[in-house]
């Protein structure tokens, strides 16, 4: 008789387990940032696009990194609302609920 293909027999390592389970998880994260990170000039626009850089998506909060403390001002108190609206406009399948910046 041969060996079954696919869940192996007896105990597995935690690492393997769960490197497993949060593998197609990490794939799907990962996909939503490249469609941000493809769209972004488009976003924000080209010379914002130049200054501001999407960093991360988690948990609905999409995180910005800025090239310095002046644009993070400008960006926190002027831009934000826009940002975050033509993202839901673009994105609504992604459910991104903020936009925070820091500087990166």
């Amino acid at each position: 008789m041969e060996p079954r293909k696919g869940r192996p027999r007896g105990p597995e390592r935690l690492g393997e387990v769960a490197r497993r389970l949060l593998r197609g998880r990490l794939k799907k994260r990962a996909r939503k940032e490249t469609r941000v990170l493809e769209a972004w000039e488009e976003v924000v626009g080209a010379e914002r696009a130049g200054k501001l850089r999407p960093a991360r998506l988690r948990d609905g909060v999409l995180w910005v990194e800025v090239e310095s403390p002046a644009v993070l001002y400008e960006a926190a108190q002027f831009s934000r609302g826009e940002i975050l609206g033509r993202l839901r406009e673009r994105f609504p399948e992604l459910g991104i609920e903020d936009v925070r910046f820091r500087l990166g």
